[in-house]
């Protein structure tokens, strides 16, 4: 193309922010899902990983930016 710019942009790294932002979501709705689903039950405490899950990508955010 003419004119087109070269993207800045680390692909890999927003990939692993979309990780991180489905690990959240994952986290919320197994912590969530007994109270919608009535006689639904969860193992454990939730998606673990989803708790670290804000954590990474507010730190990528900070990278990237």
């Amino acid at each position: 193309m003419i004119g087109a710019q070269q993207s800045s942009r680390i692909g890999e790294l927003d990939g692993l922010r979309g990780i991180a932002a489905l690990a959240v979501v994952l986290f919320h709705y197994t912590v969530k899902a007994p109270e919608m689903v009535p006689g639904l039950q969860t193992a454990g405490l939730g998606f673990v990983p989803g708790m670290y899950g804000v954590h990474l990508f507010f730190a990528i955010s900070g990278f990237v930016i």
